[in-house]
């Protein structure tokens, strides 16, 4: 008997092969490679493979591609969310004077295919479960004493412990009491980072500082609330040296990214021109 090592390897001359999907005869270059199959390549043509995943996608995309979310999941987190609310009303003694008026069917029923939420609950996916983007429950009217269906929404939960301050009257990120220098101290934090952005002698323009913070650093509508600050304290406000230092590093840092960027474009150019 003749082992496999000397056994004289016979080279095929099979060039064509009959697709298994349309019946035609097709070239073996035009099958995908398949190790599994004896002529090591697949059954159908690489025309009726794509055909028929085009039809497989078609079929399996949602209608709306914005809101991409598992209905499962989603559902689940609205069931947390009704659990700790209806919890928290009945343990704690702060909330007393709280009351729930709206059974869990209607809870879902409400926020089951709302886009604001499922937008929220996207985003706290993505960010891979991070408690500053986790969804949360928040009465729209804090005088309003009863959570009831037409005075609740989702934010995430940065943004809703946020709102506290304002509800207060008090300006987000801006110390109510004047330090001993006479001015009003302004500081922000924002993923991890704190922002001094120094003193302010009038207190609406240390919150103004705050708000041109934000748009410097682009955040997240859903994370940040702006100040509502009067239109004519803007006329005479001027940043201080802290917001301008914050304005230029900031910029400084956009364009050594360009750089970087541009370094590594350069070199996969060479890379493919060599």
């Amino acid at each position: 008997m003749v082992s496999k090592s000397k056994r004289k390897k016979i080279k095929r001359t099979v060039t064509h092969k009959e697709c298994r999907q349309c019946g035609k005869m097709v070239a073996l270059t035009d099958y995908h490679k398949h190790k599994l199959k004896t002529d090591g390549r697949a059954d159908s043509c690489k025309k009726c493979r794509h055909e028929r995943h085009i039809k497989n996608y078609k079929r399996k995309r949602p209608k709306n591609e914005s809101v991409i979310v598992s209905t499962r999941s989603s559902d689940k987190q609205l069931r947390r969310l009704f659990d700790y609310v209806n919890q928290r009303i009945n343990d704690s003694k702060a909330y007393e004077k709280f009351t729930l008026e709206f059974t869990l069917e209607e809870f879902r029923a409400k926020f089951e295919e709302d886009l604001d939420y499922l937008r929220i609950y996207n985003k706290w996916v993505d960010s891979d479960y991070d408690t500053a983007y986790s969804p949360s429950i928040d009465r729209i009217d804090g005088s309003i004493k009863k959570y009831t269906l037409e005075n609740i929404q989702i934010l995430t939960r940065t943004k809703n412990s946020r709102k506290v301050n304002e509800r207060k009257g008090n300006y987000l990120g801006v110390r109510n009491k004047k330090t001993t220098s006479g001015k009003y101290r302004a500081s922000v934090r924002h993923l991890k980072y704190r922002y001094y952005l120094g003193g302010y002698k009038i207190r609406e323009h240390a919150a103004i500082a705050v708000n041109k913070l934000w748009d410097l650093l682009e955040a997240d509508r859903d994370l940040v609330i702006y100040n509502k600050v009067p239109k004519r304290f803007y006329k005479n406000f001027s940043p201080n040296k802290a917001l301008i230092r914050i304005e230029k590093k900031l910029k400084q840092k956009e364009k050594d990214n360009r750089l970087n960027l541009l370094g590594k474009l350069r070199k996969i150019w060479e890379i493919i021109v060599s």
